[in-house]
């Protein structure tokens, strides 16, 4: 018996198949990747300026990054300077905290980062213990210096709160923002989903630009990568969840619509 189509709506574009791609093709799901957001670089004048002088004479004690889009922005305001060997050296030496391995390994991708000190956290709440473990006297100093933290418009405020409570300056950055991806209109437009088809979200603000192209969610059986995305399709939308992943990844998501679609049969 042949499964159903599979629609992705997948936060952003792949170039490369990924681990859902290599799953949903294990358990032999015909599959359509349709990204859903794009993201643009922001504030690229002043990061120049910031990048340009350096961490000393800006007062900085320490950056702080989230996200592989505040690095794509770093790498894009790079390429256009000619940083002075000190300045270089300063940010080289800079103490960097950031969440995610991949995040990580995109920013050593970056010249001016290959050998810099990283701290490096699965969540943000992770990443404030190291922060504020690094800094335990931070009352004592300069209230001039501070962290800078290149946030997105969607940031939640987990770092910002924490950084106040522990008395430590945050010189907080927008280097990029959300945007519907410039393909979605067409991608709603050419998909003729079936009830017995799957619609997979990632996303709250995903289904929100998906709305915003169409008045109504296909009909399809429904899959979350979890509980966030699960209920905002249920209490926003009034739409039955079929499968919630039991963790945010590709392996337990495919398993799970595996498991509904065998014990439907």
């Amino acid at each position: 018996m042949s499964l159903p189509q599979t629609w992705v709506f997948k936060v952003k574009a792949i170039d490369k198949p990924d681990d859902y791609d290599v799953q949903f093709t294990k358990h032999g799901y015909p599959h359509t990747f349709i990204p859903v957001l794009d993201h643009k670089s922001t504030s690229l004048q002043t990061l120049a300026e910031i990048f340009s002088l350096g961490p000393i004479h800006c007062n900085h004690l320490g950056l702080v990054i989230t996200s592989q889009r505040a690095v794509e922005t770093i790498s894009r305001v790079l390429w256009t300077l000619n940083l002075s060997p000190e300045v270089r050296a300063a940010w080289s030496a800079l103490p960097i905290f950031v969440v995610g391995p991949r995040t990580a390994n995109d920013l050593r991708q970056i010249a001016l980062f290959s050998n810099s000190n990283l701290t490096i956290a699965d969540m943000a709440t992770e990443l404030c213990d190291a922060i504020e473990a690094r800094y335990p006297n931070h009352k004592d100093q300069s209230i001039n210096q501070s962290l800078l933290f290149l946030s997105g418009d969607k940031r939640r405020d987990v770092i910002p709160r924490r950084m106040a409570k522990a008395s430590i300056k945050v010189h907080e950055i927008k280097a990029y923002e959300t945007c519907p991806h410039p393909l979605l209109d067409q991608s709603l437009r050419d998909i003729n989903p079936s009830p017995e088809d799957w619609a997979v979200y990632f996303s709250p603000s995903g289904i929100r630009y998906v709305c915003q192209s169409i008045k109504q969610l296909p009909i399809t059986k429904l899959a979350a990568i979890g509980p966030t995305t699960a209920e905002y399709l249920e209490k926003e939308l009034g739409l039955k969840v079929h499968v919630v992943a039991d963790h945010p990844d590709a392996v337990h998501l495919v398993n799970s619509m595996a498991t509904y679609d065998a014990s439907s049969t």
